[in-house]
């Protein structure tokens, strides 16, 4: 199993209010339960002065996403008071690469990594 094949799989606890993003235990976009593991932005920043992710422990989490909250396949970034995260006065979005990293939501319809597919595989209750 290649490292990266257990970072399929994410949960969240809302689909209504932003939400850590907990990192699945399950290889290859299994299901599988949540960890104590999320997503988070990380200190290093993008020549473009944008974040690049990180998994940190829940705990130390600072960030939450919500999904098709600024676009409908967009994933918006808050701060863990659920308000909408920005940089230079424009909200961010999660964008995809090599090295993940967040971008300006309204660069949106010309930039399909900003672009994210979710499928819901049920309700998880702890």
């Amino acid at each position: 199993m290649n490292s990266s094949d257990k970072y399929y799989t994410w949960f969240i606890t809302s689909e209504n209010s932003p939400s850590y993003l907990y990192l699945s235990d399950a290889p290859n976009g299994n299901t599988g339960n949540p960890t104590n593991y999320c997503l988070d932005l990380g200190e290093m920043l993008s020549s473009a002065g944008f974040n690049y992710l990180r998994i940190t422990e829940c705990k130390n989490a600072k960030y939450k996403f919500k999904y098709a909250n600024s676009y409908k396949n967009s994933i918006d970034v808050y701060t863990t008071n659920n308000k909408a995260h920005t940089i230079n006065n424009e909200k961010v979005c999660l964008y995809y690469s090599m090295t993940p990293r967040v971008d300006q939501c309204k660069n949106y319809n010309t930039n399909n990594q900003l672009s994210w597919s979710v499928t819901k595989i049920g309700t998880y209750i702890n």
